[in-house]
């Protein structure tokens, strides 16, 4: 089996200093955690990149801290409200409601020009109480 990536806030106040996870990578799928009144949920995102065979859990990441105000500077409405795919980077709200900073994700695959511009992308909401098994993301770099 295929191991799954786990990408945690890395804002030094989130979860006091722990981090929480922003998302989880897997193949051509990325595990987006999302809240709803029913509860925690996670929302799928199935990314395909016509002539590129991608393996997200095999990339190599660049994390970086965004400016408090980045989301209400740099974007009207994007597709997704807590995720944006936009070149070769993944930006992404922290949900933990005392944080909420965004984190900058930047992807790698050795020998492959990643373009999320070019992906189609399908969502999907997964059942409330969905479990995703999950290992740390030890090849995150914070930039």
């Amino acid at each position: 089996m295929t191991p799954k990536k786990t990408v945690y806030c890395v804002s030094p106040d989130c979860n006091h200093g722990k981090g929480n996870i922003l998302l989880i990578l897997h193949r051509d799928n990325i595990f987006h955690r999302l809240r709803n009144p029913e509860g925690n949920y996670w929302e799928k995102l199935t990314v395909r990149i016509p002539g590129i065979n991608i393996d997200l859990s095999t990339a190599a990441l660049v994390q970086r801290l965004l400016p408090a105000n980045f989301y209400s500077n740099y974007f009207e409405e994007p597709a997704f409200k807590h995720i944006v795919l936009k070149g070769n980077t993944i930006l992404v709200g922290c949900r933990n409601s005392s944080c909420q900073m965004w984190n900058e994700i930047t992807v790698g695959l050795p020998g492959t020009n990643i373009n999320f511009d070019d992906a189609a992308v399908v969502s999907e909401d997964l059942p409330v109480g969905y479990h995703l098994d999950i290992e740390p993301a030890a090849e995150v770099v914070i930039g």
